[in-house]
């Protein structure tokens, strides 16, 4: 997740365009101030070469690819259960996965909107998916049942990016495909024609000056790389509720299975001056951030794949989303 210093610089960025151009085309000399500010002060401070910004106008909310693919594969193949899918105990719908973690309750119970809202209270540690501690996303999903808990299930929000791996996976046994297969079709689907996973033959982890000599790609926690144009095209089909150039790719009921608060997440703050805008992320979705700043309602993701570090930010209401991306060569 993105430092403070971050988070509080893209929403001076972001307030500085919603408050000025009020929904209008960004002026030259607004984009002036912009340009100035990240040149001059963001960049410097966060010591990093490049920083991209997209804007795209209209409404929506932009969501983690994998649980876009885990309602995708839980409609099309459970369509009599609606969205109480979501909340049926993982074992009932893939029996033959053996799904297990640490105590038999939370084996028998650990439904998909769990995973999905970090709320299986399971210790979170990335540093195994970059180190080769796993043999594939089978291995790890065997392994989790290694893994302490940190609380007991639903109780508190846990962030554990294991877990979306672990839906990955198992949203392709489900389908009797690979989670990449899955991917794919999504990104045809969309039109994402420049957008890639990574894949063990390709050499994406051999960079200069790098302390990991190999990171084992898991795709479904980190392994898309996509471009601005694509990545604007995957934000206008949250715009149109699963809708882009014509076709539903998606329904839009089961899009909106995505757009309820599943867990509370303890993020707040206090004011200290009038003047001041307050971001409050007290809820998350399944797969993004739910909170307000300034009254306005704030919906986030953001992540790190060394180099790589990417953000969407959106108000919904103010029908403005936004995508941040920029390279950074020190791990956080």
């Amino acid at each position: 997740m993105a430092t403070t210093f971050q988070q509080t610089a893209t929403l001076f960025i972001i307030g500085a365009i919603l408050s000025l151009t009020q929904g209008q085309n960004i002026d030259p000399e607004i984009q002036e101030k912009i340009d100035d500010y990240i040149q001059n002060f963001y960049l410097p401070a966060t010591q990093t070469s490049t920083l991209g910004l997209s804007i795209v106008q209209n409404d929506g909310e932009v969501l983690s690819f994998t649980s876009v693919i885990v309602i995708k594969v839980l409609s099309e193949k459970f369509p009599e259960l609606g969205e109480k899918v979501l909340d049926t105990p993982i074992r009932k719908l893939i029996p033959s996965a053996n799904f297990t973690l640490n105590d038999r309750f939370r084996s028998e119970h650990t439904t998909f909107r769990d995973l999905l809202a970090h709320r299986t209270c399971i210790s979170s540690n990335d540093l195994p998916l970059m180190t080769d501690a796993f043999d594939s996303a089978e291995d790890l999903t065997y392994r989790v049942r290694y893994t302490e808990e940190v609380c007991g299930i639903r109780s508190e929000f846990q962030y554990n990016n294991q877990m979306f791996v672990v839906a990955g996976h198992l949203a392709g046994l489900i389908a009797n495909r690979s989670y990449e297969d899955l991917m794919q079709d999504l990104l045809t689907d969309l039109g994402m024609l420049n957008s890639s996973l990574t894949k063990l033959s390709d050499d994406f982890s051999n960079m200069p000056y790098r302390a990991m000599p190999r990171v084992i790609p898991f795709n479904a926690a980190g392994g898309l790389y996509a471009t601005p144009d694509d990545m604007t095209r995957y934000m206008r089909f949250h715009l149109n509720f699963g809708s882009l150039d014509g076709k539903q790719v998606l329904p839009e009921a089961v899009m909106r299975w995505m757009t309820k608060p599943a867990i509370v997440a303890p993020w707040f703050a206090f004011k200290s001056s009038e003047e001041e805008k307050v971001t409050i992320l007290p809820g998350i979705w399944m797969g993004l951030f739910l909170g307000q700043h300034g009254g306005w309602q704030y919906v986030y993701h953001g992540g790190f794949w060394g180099p790589y570090l990417t953000r969407m930010s959106l108000f919904p209401k103010k029908k403005w989303p936004f995508l941040q991306a920029q390279t950074k060569a020190q791990l956080r």
